[in-house]
């Protein structure tokens, strides 16, 4: 997978996944799934408990419910390819050489793990399984803990880039 991504991190892969990133975000996502006071989505949410969980797939129609399980089996099976690979070439343009180009796909498993656990409370409604909602909750936690560090460490990158960029510059004056 490193090999892959080294190779195929270019800018026109990195534009083609930013287009890509924002018409999943503003078109499909708003689109295509159910939108309104009560159509809240579990894997939008930082941290939340079982309880939390069932009353928020509670307030869900059976329509919405069914809309939520084919996102979760259509749109979210390929919107995290999307930003990790987006994230994976920015690290290897960034950072020449680390192993960190791989540290993105800890959030696509993370989000893999708890789409999954979603689907299954999504599917077994209403039978309740606080133990796989308290299982998504923590799924849902990681993925939204890891983004924050994914995106200071491009920060840091950036910010190395341009230093080094400088002090280029400035050594041939």
């Amino acid at each position: 997978m490193e090999h892959f991504i080294r190779k195929h991190a270019n800018a026109k892969n990195i534009i083609l996944l930013l287009i890509l990133l924002l018409l999943f975000q503003q078109v499909l996502f708003k689109h295509l799934l159910p939108q309104g006071e009560h159509a809240l989505m579990l894997d939008t949410q930082f941290f939340y408990s079982a309880e939390d969980a069932y009353d928020i797939i509670g307030n869900y129609s059976e329509a919405m419910r069914h809309a939520f399980m084919i996102g979760e089996l259509t749109l979210d099976l390929v919107f995290p390819w999307i930003y990790t690979l987006l994230f994976a070439f920015l690290f290897a343009v960034l950072f020449k050489g680390a192993k960190i180009v791989l540290f993105p796909f800890l959030m696509l498993i993370f989000d893999y793990l708890e789409n999954a656990a979603i689907l299954f409370l999504l599917i077994r409604y209403p039978q309740k399984y606080s133990g796989m909602a308290a299982m998504a909750a923590v799924f849902s936690a990681i993925k939204w803990i890891l983004l924050p560090m994914i995106l200071l460490l491009l920060l840091a990158g950036i910010i190395r880039k341009i230093l080094r960029y400088s002090l280029q510059r400035r050594s041939k004056h």
